[in-house]
């Protein structure tokens, strides 16, 4: 009897595994590894993507920016706000270039303003003959703070204005700064 038992529970445990077995390899499998580091340059300009972070094929990129980068990790909630079921989900950072033909700083800060709740910090310079404008600012989505730094850069030798805006959730802001430092000291124009 205790033998019959034994194989019963056996042919159940193998019959298990193996219906189970996709779904065990994920339960399992060891986290993956963050994307390696690596300088992105375009015929316009270049910029340090952190390890850590993935930058979409041309294929599925958006046809809005001229590059988009996303931390390999993300966020999502899901609460009741207003009496309505909201489900967020965000990377905990990311970068997005965009290119405007001729002067486009006006353009860019009053849209950074107009998006954000607060502004933090706004800076302007010229250096190289190159007008440059950044603006730190926070604004609220219906379950997380985000933080942003819209680094503008007008060149009129290009006769083209390009905007870095690297975004990142708040609460996880100590955890991504050195990365979103990263991103946002390396971008250059090639001109």
């Amino acid at each position: 009897m205790n033998l019959l038992v034994i194989l019963v529970i056996a042919f159940i445990a193998i019959t298990f595994l193996l219906k189970n077995q996709r779904n065990l390899k994920r339960l399992f499998a060891s986290a993956p590894k963050p994307s390696p580091a690596k300088r992105i340059e375009t015929d316009e300009f270049s910029l340090m993507k952190p390890a850590g972070f993935s930058c979409p094929s041309p294929s599925s990129a958006s046809q809005l920016f001229a590059l988009e980068l996303y931390s390999d990790r993300r966020s999502g909630l899901i609460q009741i706000v207003d009496g309505h079921q909201v489900r967020e989900e965000f990377s905990y950072a990311w970068a997005v270039v965009s290119v405007t033909p001729g002067n486009g700083l006006e353009l860019c800060r009053n849209a950074a303003r107009n998006s954000s709740v607060q502004i933090l910090e706004e800076t302007e310079e010229t250096t190289n003959d190159e007008q440059q404008l950044t603006i730190v600012a926070r604004k609220q989505s219906k379950l997380f703070s985000i933080e942003s730094t819209h680094k503008v850069v007008f060149s009129p030798q290009l006769d083209k204005t390009y905007e870095l805006r690297v975004s990142l959730l708040s609460d996880y802001k100590s955890e991504w700064i050195e990365p979103v430092g990263t991103i946002l000291s390396s971008f250059q124009l090639n001109t």
